[in-house]
């Protein structure tokens, strides 16, 4: 078996694009959606790739902004935005 060794300056514009192609997906799935102020936490957790614990830890620590409506935490389109620009550089 062949084994292929590639180092990061290598990889980085593969991730790099992919990671645009990405961001360019969830910004037409978000403008094919609705006209909505927010969503959510399981669909907001869904639209972005994450599992709703996930999204309520980023809450938790600060690293997310969302509004509560009675029981339920809401989060809108920017702060989903900078959420998933954010994951990119982790």
């Amino acid at each position: 078996m062949t084994q292929i060794l590639l180092d990061r300056e290598t990889l980085k514009p593969l991730v790099n694009e992919v990671v645009r192609q990405t961001l360019a997906e969830c910004r037409e799935m978000f403008e094919s959606q609705p006209a909505r102020l927010a969503w959510k936490e399981d669909e907001a957790a869904q639209l972005i790739g994450m599992q709703p614990h996930q999204l309520r830890d980023r809450r938790l620590e600060g690293r997310v902004l969302a509004t509560k409506i009675g029981r339920s935490w809401y989060y809108c389109r920017e702060e989903l935005m900078k959420l998933f620009a954010d994951r990119r550089r982790a």
